[in-house]
């Protein structure tokens, strides 16, 4: 795998840090802010690098579809069970591009098997929000009966 460049390395960094805090990637202009670019197009030639390289991927229509590959990747994750509330959302939403992608044959072989695993992390992420969420659901009809 080839080496980003120095200033590439900082656009990988950047997201791999918002992901691991917010549980989701930063959009493009949260990129460029963060670094200081004057526009989107820079970040996206910093992205398409990083593609290339085979150190992220991206998903089509989605303004948040960065995915890390390889190593950091795994380190990066959101821990499951500390999901606020708006990330069940866009979780979701990024779950149902990834079933659009499959049914509709977008995507290449290469790119399926990460797609399944990114899927199945999001469903851990849904299911266990929402069970978070039933949990207290319930104790709440359970303070209000007594």
């Amino acid at each position: 795998m080839q080496q980003p460049t120095p200033r590439q390395q900082q656009v990988y960094d950047f997201i791999a840090d918002y992901q691991q805090q917010k549980g989701y990637a930063p959009s493009l202009q949260e990129i460029a802010a963060h670094l200081k670019i004057h526009g989107n197009l820079g970040v996206m030639r910093h992205l398409q690098a990083l593609e290339k390289k085979g150190l992220l991927h991206r998903t089509a229509g989605s303004s948040r579809g960065i995915v890390l590959c390889g190593q950091a990747q795994s380190l990066r994750l959101p821990v499951l069970g500390r999901v606020a509330a708006g990330n069940l959302s866009l979780a979701f939403e990024e779950l149902q591009l990834i079933v659009q992608e499959i049914e509709g044959g977008e995507i290449s072989v290469d790119q399926l098997s990460e797609k399944v695993k990114r899927a199945a992390l999001l469903i851990s992420i849904c299911r266990n929000k929402l069970q978070a969420t039933e949990l207290d659901v319930e104790k709440v009809l359970k303070e209000l009966e007594e």
